[in-house]
């Protein structure tokens, strides 16, 4: 499993919200879909203030987990800032976002299932 973890969460009163993506891998692609994950998002995500931390996974079916702050609670679900940088930045990488298409088209056909929750965070003071 690799968690993608954002390195600015802002608390509020000790408490934070954050977005979570999982998705779970076609068994028979698992390999060619974790090295595309290092190879092209991983950039990406270190690119655009994150950092990744490979995990074995230990419950459930989820080998892909992006974690996303919400810096201004929920009123950034409605605002898709996070996910316009991403794209931005990935779409540099590729040379455009034409040529950006193919590999997000490719990455999508190795995907299984994919859901996106909303979970709130408490850490001590």
């Amino acid at each position: 499993m690799w968690v993608f973890l954002t390195n600015t969460t802002t608390m509020v009163e000790s408490l934070s919200i954050i977005e979570s993506n999982l998705q779970s891998l076609s068994q028979a692609k698992k390999e060619q879909a974790i090295d595309f994950i290092m190879d092209n998002l991983r950039p990406v995500r270190l690119a655009i203030g994150g950092s990744v931390i490979p995990m074995f996974s230990v419950a459930g079916g989820w080998e892909h987990i992006v974690f996303s702050p919400m810096p201004g609670g929920l009123g950034d679900f409605e605002s898709d800032s996070l996910s316009d940088a991403w794209e931005e930045e990935f779409a540099k990488r590729q040379g455009g976002r034409d040529k950006a298409a193919e590999p997000t088209k490719f990455y999508t056909g190795l995907v299984k299932e994919s859901i996106t929750e909303i979970a709130k965070a408490r850490w001590k003071k």
